[in-house]
């Protein structure tokens, strides 16, 4: 009995952890700012190590200016993302704001 205490806790722990779903419109901020990161990666004439490693860089960056960490973001992205129609409003809002950033 006293084996299966510690498996039954941990599973109860991991039920009971909350997801933060970051807000719709800071989402779409982040959205295009990692989206602008990898067109710039892209571009970089170089090795593709050396592409991942300047996107993780940029990336580190976004979650700092934003003040949210990685699983935030993940949590956020398969929240959005579960509803396509959803997503597509959220997306289309990403490329208004990526073309008014080329405007400028």
């Amino acid at each position: 009995m006293y084996r299966i205490f510690p498996f039954i806790f941990l599973i109860f722990l991991a039920c009971s952890e909350k997801k933060v779903i970051i807000e719709e419109s800071k989402f779409i901020d982040i959205l295009s700012d990692i989206h602008l990161a990898e067109s710039l990666t892209d571009r970089i004439d170089t090795s593709v190590l050396m592409q991942n490693y300047h996107y993780n860089h940029f990336q580190e960056e976004i979650f700092k200016k934003h003040h949210i960490d990685s699983t935030q973001y993940k949590d956020s992205y398969e929240f959005y993302t579960k509803d396509v129609i959803k997503a597509q409003v959220i997306y289309d809002k990403v490329l208004n704001k990526l073309q008014e950033r080329l405007v400028k």
